[in-house]
């Protein structure tokens, strides 16, 4: 990624609040499907890591990158901000292997 557009995206995380938080356990199942989730309908998504192990916080940090598919645009002490190119972004709206939603019924 070109640094303009990371330095856009920085600009974008640096308000954000903490959307999770990875407690001392590390990252379940579950949270790991529920960041999928929040990236693919906001793309930029704050972390927050409860561990105060420098070491393990970086392994959370980097199991949650390979889980989503995602990348970190900003990582300051325990909070992180995930990027995942989100719907309006990705070529033709649809990503490999994802079904187009349902027209839904009219009332």
């Amino acid at each position: 990624m070109p640094d303009p557009d990371l330095k856009a995206l920085r600009a974008r995380a640096h308000p954000l609040v903490p959307a999770l938080i990875v407690g001392e356990a590390g990252a379940s199942d579950g949270l790991l499907d529920e960041l999928d989730r929040m990236l693919a309908a906001q793309e930029l998504v704050k972390v927050r890591f409860a561990t105060k192990d420098r070491v393990q916080r970086k392994r959370e940090l980097q199991e949650l990158i390979d889980g989503t598919g995602s990348r970190v645009v900003l990582a300051i002490g325990k909070v992180a901000t995930y990027w995942r190119a989100g719907a309006a972004t990705r070529p033709n709206n649809i990503t490999e292997g994802e079904a187009t939603p349902e027209a839904a019924p009219t009332a």
